[in-house]
């Protein structure tokens, strides 16, 4: 998009990593600990009816960004007060 606008010199950050759907047995086996928050059975149960599954990220990865002079930060899912905590 700031290819067409004409814009130059953009810096842009982005960082992966949230989407963990394909990770759910590995994070099952390590933490034994993935529940329904609803029913506390086992993720086991549902995972063929999982959709996504996302985690957030802390600032650091953004502050990292920042570090690299990113002007802007594409992200997925970050907590809140992290966006101010490393100010």
């Amino acid at each position: 998009m700031a290819r067409e606008l004409g814009i130059k010199g953009l810096r842009v950050g982005v960082v992966f990593g949230d989407d963990i759907k394909d990770r759910l047995d590995e994070f099952d086996v390590i933490w034994n600990k993935l529940k329904n928050m609803e029913t506390g059975e086992p993720i086991s149960i549902v995972k063929d009816k999982i959709l996504s599954a996302n985690v957030y990220f802390g600032s650091m990865p953004i502050v990292e960004a920042l570090r690299k002079k990113a002007d802007i930060i594409i992200t997925g899912r970050t907590t809140d007060t992290d966006l101010l905590l490393h100010q």
